[in-house]
């Protein structure tokens, strides 16, 4: 799951553009999101979906009014 902060004047763009888009890890998707961001200073949260409804759920973000939604998808390595 992917919240960016209302802040950025193009947020809800860059959540339609990047939705279900393939990243290499969070680092170069939170990289990328950030280059695509023109405009304002906000928070970006990239989170497992498990962890997204847990923190909805318990209330540790409690206003989605303040964010856009999206989703991407990271490869993660798997261990030997």
């Amino acid at each position: 799951m992917v919240l960016i902060s209302i802040d950025y004047t193009n947020a809800r763009k860059v959540c339609n553009n990047i939705e279900n888009q393939k990243f290499d890890s969070r680092e170069l998707a939170r990289k990328t999101i950030r280059e695509a961001l023109n405009g304002g200073e906000g928070e970006i949260i990239i989170t497992r979906l498990t962890d997204f409804m847990e923190y909805v759920n318990d209330q540790e973000i409690d206003n989605l009014g303040n964010y856009f939604i999206s989703y991407v998808q990271i490869n993660l390595e798997l261990p030997n």
